[in-house]
């Protein structure tokens, strides 16, 4: 088994929704239910709606912080350097599925793997995904109202990785899209491209597919440390 994170960092859209995950998940950590070793809930800042990005950020930031209160303050690559982190975003509408509006989809109830009796969560399925393909000291980031099958996928490689799913031109005119360079780099990333946009980038493949963003990235403690001196 793969060992479990330092610290779950779950993302919340709202102070009543954080609440919630702060004791419903803080007693699944608790009992070892989520491969993690602590909690930490980040709401959206300021009570607004900020995006994944900004959530990645924030959750981030918050990240650092909470080792800072550990090992005292320092940047953010040496507070997050050795650390194994996941991030899940779980502040959605839940507009497919309104009964987990409240609660978030992340603990909607979830088919288990590992032998155990009854039902598990979105949110260890997830998890248990990410702890899967992350051996190495990453901070690790992903959407909590989908499960990304990561087998045989490795996400401590060196620098910043994103995750790719080979869809159809169709699929990617409604999700983020990596546009490959020639040595397996990332060139460019588009938003919701329709197929003229797609070719005139570079994107559409062999077979009229695209690499379609799957929200799973992974960070190296340099990377992420860079991005958030960038941010101030």
């Amino acid at each position: 088994d793969p060992p479990p994170f330092d610290l779950l960092v779950l993302t919340a859209s709202d102070a009543r929704q954080a609440e919630i995950y702060r004791h419903v998940v803080g007693r699944m950590v608790e009992d070892g239910l989520v491969a993690a070793r602590d909690l930490l809930v980040v709401p959206d800042p300021g009570g607004r709606r900020v995006g994944s990005g900004g959530a990645t950020l924030e959750a981030g930031f918050q990240a650092a912080r909470h080792f800072a209160a550990e090992t005292g303050p320092d940047d953010p690559a040496s507070l997050l350097h050795g650390k194994r982190v996941a991030v899940v975003h779980s502040g959605g509408e839940s507009r497919r599925l309104p009964a987990f509006a409240a609660a978030g989809k992340i603990l909607m109830p979830f088919p288990r793997n590992d032998g155990r009796p009854g039902s598990g969560t979105m949110l260890e399925a997830i998890v248990a995904s990410l702890a899967g393909a992350t051996r190495g000291a990453r901070v690790v980031v992903a959407s909590g109202d989908a499960l990304v099958t990561l087998d045989g996928v490795r996400l401590d490689l060196p620098g910043l990785v994103g995750v790719a799913q080979s869809a159809s031109i169709e699929r990617g005119s409604r999700h983020g899209v990596y546009v490959k360079a020639s040595d397996g780099s990332v060139r460019d990333i588009l938003q919701k491209p329709d197929e003229l946009e797609a070719r005139d980038a570079g994107a559409v493949r062999r077979g009229r597919m695209l690499l379609v963003d799957t929200g799973v990235l992974s960070f190296d403690s340099e990377s992420i440390g860079r991005w958030l001196r960038v941010a101030g």
